[in-house]
């Protein structure tokens, strides 16, 4: 993870960052066509994740402890790996369906805005972090196909899902290479299991 950071006012900075991401979904639905219930499972490809936000610092106590407040919205959106009841999705279609004719193209879009509080100490070049946040969390699962002319028929499905999970923990480090750019890395739980390793310049 790329981030750029720029103070636009006393203790307020402007951040943009860049990467690379990838999101699995998975979940069950009925079927009028199959059988009880259906395991859905898409695997997003790595692909550039984008985002944007503010960081503010809100307070300062004794023995250099600091407490900043963010706000940011990040994208990200990728083809992905369609199965159902662990079977590719075009196999399942042309074995009961579509005779051998069908494709398709899976597409995972995830939207994310967050708000956070975070308190830190910097030691040295060091500056460990914990924190808490609050997110609102969208995934977009499109699938388009059809028979592989495309001219008999087509097929399109769509679901929109949100976190039923929108608080979560994080923890992490900073450390400064330099008095411009620095290095971290998260990891956050909860609401959702991840981590980031990044670097960052500060203009």
């Amino acid at each position: 993870m790329l981030k750029a950071n720029l103070t636009i006012i006393s203790n307020v900075d402007l951040f943009i960052k860049a990467g690379v991401a990838r999101t699995t979904l998975e979940y069950k639905f009925a079927s009028s066509t199959l059988s009880g219930k259906t395991q859905v499972k898409a695997e997003g490809d790595w692909d550039y994740l984008l985002g944007v936000g503010l960081k503010a610092k809100l307070f300062e106590f004794g023995g250099g402890y600091k407490v900043f407040g963010s706000a940011q919205f990040q994208h990200y959106e990728a083809d992905a790996d369609e199965s159902w009841d662990g079977v590719a999705l075009d196999n399942l279609v042309n074995n009961e369906v579509a005779g051998g004719d069908f494709t398709s193209q899976t597409m995972l879009e995830t939207t994310e805005s967050q708000v956070s509080i975070y308190v830190t100490r910097s030691a040295g070049a060091f500056a460990p972090y914990l924190g808490m946040k609050y997110s609102d969390v969208r995934v977009d699962h499109d699938i388009v196909g059809g028979d592989r002319d495309g001219d008999i028929y087509t097929f399109s499905y769509h679901a929109p899902f949100e976190a039923k999970d929108n608080f979560g923990l994080f923890t992490g480090f900073d450390y400064a290479i330099t008095d411009h750019l620095n290095t971290s890395l998260e990891i956050r739980g909860l609401d959702e299991l991840g981590g980031s390793l990044g670097i960052s310049y500060l203009f």
